[in-house]
């Protein structure tokens, strides 16, 4: 797969990633309630399947296998009960959340590094995209947020302000990702021409002088 492919399939990928974001933000926002419900019950009901499908299985037939597949399944009923039982546990979900934004902000920043040395408009633009989402994932790490709706809509509010930023930022460096091909062509064709000139393949032999002809 060429460069160009490799960096436009990421940049599609994270656009769908945060086209998604927008879509959970919005939710949280116009309806934290039933989101907060909805949310705890959907994750209650997974662990639940997961770890009753997995006593149940008959997969394994060796009874030390058989007795790690009960121990994890049964580990997976406690979660999911903890979750159907204890809504506290939600308040895990913003950390969760914020992790995400600041871990999908940073590893843009190499792209945004590029700009530098291909447009300074774009190259700002990035800077302070960037900058925001960092901030609205750092802010929702630190501030100690708990699963009531008030909060969730708070969040759901910064996921769209997140997912708009980022957004922007994907949008401009998808209009010079053939910049980034041409800029990474020519320094690895650079690179090339260096270790070619080095090659010792390359370097035709000294002639030897015999002292005694001199």
């Amino acid at each position: 797969m060429k460069i160009q492919d490799k960096i436009n399939a990421y940049l599609n990928t994270a656009i769908s990633t945060t086209v998604v974001m927008v879509l959970f933000g919005l939710f949280f926002a116009l309806l934290p309630e039933f989101a907060l419900n909805l949310l705890r019950l959907l994750l209650a009901a997974g662990f639940l399947l997961a770890g009753f499908s997995m006593i149940m299985s008959r997969v394994y037939s060796r009874f030390v296998r058989l007795f790690s597949s009960n121990f994890l399944g049964a580990f997976l009923i406690v979660i999911g009960l903890v979750f159907l039982f204890y809504p506290g546990i939600l308040s895990l979900i913003p950390m969760t959340i914020g992790l995400v934004i600041v871990i999908s902000a940073i590893s843009r920043i190499g792209y945004t590094m590029e700009l530098k040395n291909v447009s300074k408009s774009a190259y700002i633009t990035s800077i302070i995209t960037n900058l925001l989402s960092l901030t609205a994932g750092v802010a929702i790490i630190v501030y100690p947020f708990d699963a009531s709706a008030i909060a969730l809509s708070l969040i759901g509010f910064i996921m769209i302000g997140y997912g708009l930023s980022d957004l922007i930022n994907i949008i401009v460096l998808k209009k010079h990702v053939h910049d980034f091909t041409d800029r990474y062509n020519l320094v690895s064709k650079f690179s090339g021409s260096k270790k070619s000139e080095t090659n010792p393949d390359n370097i035709e032999e000294a002639e030897i002088v015999d002292p005694k002809k001199k």
